[in-house]
């Protein structure tokens, strides 16, 4: 204590770090720990936070991102430590004095970064079981969010924990955040540079229906369709939100594709392939033929175009977070069939059941001369 704090400039980040855990080399908690004293490794990590939740600590990590205060590298890192040494209730109490530290000092950090601390502190509390607490925490989170003034960073902050909401089952708090980004995306369509919307919209998709994974640095996450499908799909909730969220993202790009085709071809052009992979994606045949043989693109831009909607077509999968289906034509959250490699038990333990009326014209497959639409 003496070396790091008595002398002419106090280091509390180096003395907590000495004794919890460093950056690359283990600190005196995890020692004692890796030498079979959890112990002593809980006493020395009790005595390290007396320093972290200082004021000169939190002043020595900067204010300009969340982590190294309450993140992977601030005390969500150090409750970690706590649960790994195994006192889940230390942790937790670890938990809960890292909601106050941080809502203590706060106003000295940007609208930005203090949502991002509100989602660190969520994962904080899930890996502590503090699950029935985290709900609170989502409604401060979105106090801030509705802060943000340009609708294009509402769009993005709500779009980018999506898949986290629905891990903590907060299904209906993530449904409505990712209807109020579309809806301000629509709204506000002329802010947005018309020569990139659809980078927008393949922004949109990539959160909402994509099977790749969405946000950022310890905070990655997946899109919304694929935490649904990974922890939601025995909700009762699970057909009727994957198609009204497919409908409602289909219906944004219908609109905003008519908005590009107001501009000059030059736009439409730079727009063309983002759309077609849109409409591809979303299942909306008719649309895509239609933009394709749009008068703006040439012959050899028309084969280009079918060939990436081919491919598209040909890689897609509207299961992405299960491994015993890959096929919904109508985006009902039923999968046509079953893959031949999944077993009785998987299926019953996702879920699903396939879908007997695949185009979702009101008619069963059996009785339906075209079963998956003209």
């Amino acid at each position: 204590k003496s070396y790091f704090l008595e002398q002419d400039e106090a280091n509390y980040t180096d003395l907590y770090l000495a004794l919890a855990d460093g950056y690359s080399d283990p600190g005196a908690a995890m020692i004692a720990y890796n030498s079979g004293q959890p112990e002593i490794a809980l006493a020395l990590l009790k005595k390290a936070k007396e320093y972290m939740f200082t004021t000169q600590f939190w002043d020595e990590q900067g204010k300009t991102q969340s982590n190294r205060l309450v993140g992977a590298q601030g005390c969500t890192k150090h409750l970690n430590l706590e649960m790994i040494v195994g006192s889940q209730e230390q942790a937790q109490e670890t938990a809960q004095q890292c909601l106050n530290w941080f809502e203590e000092n706060a106003n000295s950090l940007s609208t930005r970064v203090v949502i991002d601390g509100y989602s660190d502190l969520i994962r904080a509390f899930q890996i502590t079981g503090l699950d029935n607490e985290i709900t609170p925490l989502i409604t401060k989170q979105k106090t801030q969010l509705d802060r943000l003034e340009k609708p294009q960073d509402k769009v993005t902050m709500l779009l980018e924990y999506l898949g986290y909401l629905i891990e903590t089952d907060h299904v209906d708090i993530a449904y409505s955040w990712a209807l109020e980004a579309i809806n301000l995306v629509r709204s506000n369509i002329s802010a947005y540079d018309a020569d990139k919307l659809d980078d927008t919209l393949k922004h949109l998709y990539n959160s909402l229906l994509s099977p790749e994974e969405v946000g950022r640095h310890y905070f990655t996450r997946d899109s919304f369709i694929t935490s649904l499908s990974k922890y939601q799909s025995n909700s009762e909730q699970y057909a009727d939100i994957y198609a009204n969220l497919n409908n409602q993202l289909l219906t944004l790009v219908s609109f905003s594709k008519d908005f590009v085709l107001t501009q000059t071809n030059k736009v439409i052009q730079e727009n063309m392939e983002g759309f077609v992979s849109l409409f591809t994606l979303l299942n909306a045949t008719d649309l895509t033929a239609e933009l394709i043989e749009h008068d703006v693109n040439g012959e050899a831009d028309k084969l280009a175009l079918y060939a990436l909607q081919a491919s598209l077509i040909a890689n897609r999968d509207d299961f992405p977070g299960q491994h015993i289906a890959s096929v919904d034509t109508d985006h009902d959250g039923k999968p046509n069939f079953f893959l031949s490699t999944a077993t009785q038990q998987y299926i019953e333990e996702s879920g699903l059941i396939t879908d007997d009326d695949a185009d979702n014209d009101g008619i069963l497959d059996e009785n339906d001369p075209t079963p998956l639409g003209e």
